[in-house]
């Protein structure tokens, strides 16, 4: 599955563990990852044999700019990759999409910030 191999990317890239689909409540500063859609990729009435997995990643930081920041190192590890690899698995192309801000008071004195960001991974279908 390529949800694993990104999994252990994004640890890498931040240093932050990752947990899929939503925060443990214990724990204040990590990155939750989660599968929203993978259509297949076509055209017209040709089959490519690619997936565009469209990944919310949340980036959950005590401190604001730290958030920013982990979200700004993903996308410059990222960004550049055409025909290229996350992790072990092949990837054709990434792309950037929506982002969403926000702050949980109640989850800490200083409350945590949140940062959600959608990224498109176009990959091989076979690859997951």
């Amino acid at each position: 599955m390529i949800e694993l191999q990104v999994k252990a990317e994004l640890e890498k890239l931040t240093g932050l563990e990752v947990y899929p689909l939503s925060r443990p409540d214990d724990i204040n500063e990590c990155i939750v990852y989660i599968p929203i859609s993978d259509p297949a990729v076509e055209t017209g009435f040709v089959r490519t044999g690619l997936v565009a997995l469209r990944l919310q990643v949340d980036f959950y930081c005590i401190d604001y700019e730290e958030a920013r920041a982990h979200d700004r190192a993903v996308w410059n590890a990222w960004k550049n990759i055409t025909h290229g690899k996350i992790g072990a698995k092949s990837v054709q192309y990434v792309t950037r999409g929506g982002k969403i801000e926000r702050r949980y008071s109640d989850a800490s004195p200083s409350g945590i910030f949140c940062i959600s960001r959608d990224f498109i991974i176009y990959h091989d279908e076979d690859s997951e």
